[in-house]
């Protein structure tokens, strides 16, 4: 699939790719040094978003890169974007309500749910979610990676490395999407989600650009919003003593036909993307 995007990098691509990996580490250390400027939500975004980037390189140097180096590395990637999470999934149920309701956001039935879903938010994981991002702890791991990147010895990279890193990511959403194509278990969904948002990002990498491939990124944004809508009904149904039995009643058919709608989506693009 990326045959244009190798082509077009140098015959030997170590000091590229060398520069590419660093300019993700210097792009989410400068947001991690300074996250007033952005506000703590775009920050955690960002952050987050270039780790998954970073691990997406990580696996495109998968023929390379010794395996105790893209071990640390991998687990160094995962565990910045873990310390995130939680101050990030607060948000998510609250925003997916938001949507979902379109037109109805005023009605008393989707306000009650808002509310009760900040009040829960806000006595259950106020541990997490009331504290700020522990932007120092994420700045030192971030060093890490940059410090274990730069020894990683690449020993021998080429544009075949690259390609074959790039073709097994992509094969590994192809048996997903097979998958998803007869089922709606919310874990196959996920997982190819994972590998979806990872081909995109490998094919912004190897073109050296922000856009990517757009289908990967249509299937990738609607692959997300599913799993926004299983957060969402995760939380209701985790806590549904918290809310009226009408209100749930409005709101579930609602997010089920939202899901069947995105699911049809998500199958579609996957057949353009991966059917050959």
């Amino acid at each position: 699939m990326y045959d244009k995007e190798i082509k077009s990098l140098p015959k030997r691509p170590k000091a590229h790719i060398r520069t590419l990996g660093l300019s993700i580490l210097r792009e989410a250390q400068g947001c991690a040094q300074t996250p007033e400027q952005l506000g703590q939500k775009e920050t955690i975004h960002r952050v987050r978003v270039a780790m998954k980037r970073m691990r997406a390189l990580i696996r495109l140097l998968h023929a390379c890169l010794p395996s105790r180096d893209s071990a640390v590395l991998d687990r160094l990637c995962r565990q910045i974007a873990a310390d995130l999470s939680s101050n990030r999934d607060a948000d998510v149920a609250i925003d997916t309500l938001i949507v979902l309701a379109g037109e109805d956001r005023d009605a008393g039935v989707c306000q009650r749910l808002l509310a009760a879903l900040e009040s829960s938010s806000s006595t259950s994981d106020q541990t997490d979610c009331d504290q700020p991002p522990d932007w120092q702890g994420v700045l030192q791991r971030l060093e890490q990676i940059e410090g274990v990147f730069i020894c990683a010895p690449l020993k021998g990279l080429r544009k075949r490395h690259l390609r074959k890193g790039g073709d097994r990511g992509m094969r590994q959403g192809r048996k997903l999407w097979r998958r998803v194509r007869k089922t709606e278990e919310v874990e196959a969904l996920h997982d190819w989600r994972k590998a979806v948002k990872r081909s995109f990002y490998q094919s912004q990498l190897l073109s050296d650009g922000e856009s990517g491939d757009k289908d990967l990124k249509a299937l990738g944004g609607c692959l997300g919003d599913l799993h926004d809508l299983d957060m969402l009904e995760q939380r209701l149904n985790e806590r549904r003593r918290l809310y009226w039995l009408e209100d749930l009643q409005w709101v579930l058919p609602r997010l089920q036909r939202r899901r069947r709608d995105l699911l049809a989506q998500a199958r579609k693009l996957g057949g353009r993307i991966y059917f050959n």
